[in-house]
């Protein structure tokens, strides 16, 4: 029965890495489906439980995982993984790489979480169970995500984990580069760098020489990596660089170096080809028309010139047509000629106009009726709006200012008033004093009227009028006699 199983499914699991390493990722899936089956249908023949089956399979569900992730299939293989992991298999090592590629895939979302997963992998599975390009790729993930979590320190501790097991890493250059950013710290990241002659150090050397505005250096860094120095998209990122910084002696140099370097070996590559037409046009861009004319016609009429496909022959010939209209008026028209005609359109150019969708600019001038144009005119007196207008004035006022023959540059305006710009009425020289603002004034011809109510007003005099009140009044005696009574009126 295990020769059975030999020949069986895990036949057709290893056959999948084959397909996995070429990048055949839809064989690989096939193969792996089969593997799948064949397990399932082995492991019941032999009367094993369903938890011995699943924990069988989940090997196999963990590699369909990768590859679905690998096709681009992230939900899919979010969804592989998680129930994977939802087993709490006894096999550590299948969970470990399961929770890194949950990681890959979140990248910097739900970084806590994913740092737990990383976290909770024991050293003992690190280091037993798993391959040492899982390893590395754990202690990377662990180190990156404790940078993106501000956790610097810890971040360089496990940076030094990582040198020491894996000193050629290719991943330690980025992330001494993103301690740096986060650090803000650009002379520690150079000095651990500098002696970091690897395709990964030297890039990252540039990286931080370029955030550092030091675009010579970083050109220099770039240019000392043998391995890429005459790739297409190193010589381009070079020519870039050393036009920003003036340097254009130093671009030329670059890309004469990788023609006389490709014309060394296979000047017909599809590299060589990219370079040779970035010559081309760059000459173009400095205004060398009869240079970039002759690079072109090498282009298309040389030794080299059946290498070409049909697309890049296009392009050189209209390029060819442009070089040409600067420096030979009379070829450009003649090679012009050559260019395979425009096809033409039976559609209606009415049709095509009324297709084109109107700028905003212009809808609105023709929709500017009723609510909308109260609206832009409430716009057009905003306080932006209001503010832009002043500050054109006051601009052209200093101008003017400035340009009259008594103006001195050394001294400058003198002694500008700094709340010219403000209404007349809201300046603080212009407002009231304090002196007398409580004093009364009343309406003119009020007369006694007025008068009353000032005194009411004062509070002194009615403090003076209250003591007098409260002065003991002398009591009058009147005897009986006195009281006269009144007299009836008798009767008639």
């Amino acid at each position: 029965m295990l020769s059975q199983i030999d020949d069986g499914f895990e036949v057709a699991f290893n056959k999948s890495f084959v397909a996995i390493q070429s990048g055949d990722w839809g064989a690989a899936e096939e193969l792996l489906l089969i593997a799948e089956r064949l397990c399932r249908d082995t492991f019941e023949a032999e009367g094993a439980s369903e938890a011995e089956i699943e924990e069988e399979v989940a090997v196999i569900k963990t590699q369909q995982a990768f590859v679905k992730q690998m096709r681009g299939d992230l939900d899919g293989a979010l969804s592989d993984y998680r129930n994977v992991l939802k087993l709490k298999l006894r096999n550590r090592a299948v969970d470990a790489v399961a929770s890194n590629n949950i990681v890959t895939i979140r990248k910097d979302r739900d970084v806590l979480d994913s740092f737990k997963r990383l976290k909770n992998i024991d050293a003992s599975v690190l280091s037993d169970k798993l391959s040492p390009a899982q390893q590395e790729a754990i202690l990377t993930n662990r180190a990156l995500l404790l940078c993106l979590l501000n956790k610097t320190e810890e971040c360089r501790e496990s940076l030094e984990v990582l040198k020491k097991q894996f000193p050629s890493s290719k991943s330690i250059a980025d992330i001494v580069v993103l301690l740096a950013i986060k650090d803000q710290s650009a002379a520690g990241a150079i000095e651990q760098l500098q002696g970091d002659v690897s395709v990964g150090g030297c890039l990252g050397l540039a990286h931080v020489y370029l955030t550092e505005g030091q675009v010579l250096k970083a050109a220099e860094c770039i240019r000392s990596i043998e391995q890429l120095a005459h790739s297409p998209g190193t010589v381009a990122t070079l020519v870039a660089l050393y036009e920003q910084a003036g340097d254009s002696a130093s671009a030329q140099a670059v890309l004469e170096s990788a023609l006389a370097h490709h014309k060394a070996g296979d000047y017909t590559s599809e590299q060589a080809m990219k370079i040779r037409e970035g010559d081309c046009w760059y000459k173009i861009q400095k205004k060398q028309y009869r240079e970039a004319a002759d690079a072109y016609l090498e282009l298309l009429e040389g030794e080299t010139a059946g290498a070409l496909d049909r697309d890049l022959r296009l392009r050189s010939m209209a390029s060819l047509v442009v070089a040409l209209s600067f420096c030979d008026a009379e070829a450009a028209e003649a090679r012009c000629a050559m260019l395979p005609a425009v096809e033409e359109s039976g559609v209606d150019p009415s049709e095509l106009e009324k297709q084109v969708p109107r700028s905003t600019r212009l809808a609105a001038k023709f929709a500017d009726t009723g609510d909308k144009k109260n609206e832009r005119k409430r716009a057009a007196k905003s306080p932006e709006a209001i503010a832009r207008k002043r500050a054109r004035r006051r601009e052209a006022h200093l101008a003017n200012l400035r340009a009259r023959p008594d103006y001195n540059a050394s001294i400058g305006l003198v002694n500008p008033d700094p709340e010219r710009w403000i209404p007349r009425k809201q300046r603080s020289h212009g407002k009231r004093g304090r002196r007398g603002r409580n004093r009364f004034v009343g309406a003119q011809g009020a007369g006694m009227g007025t008068e009353k109510d000032a005194l009411k007003l004062d509070a002194a005099a009615r403090a003076a009028r209250k003591a007098e009140s409260d002065k003991p009044a002398a009591v009058v005696v009147s005897s009986g006699s006195g009281i006269r009574k009144s007299k009836k009126k008798k009767r008639r």
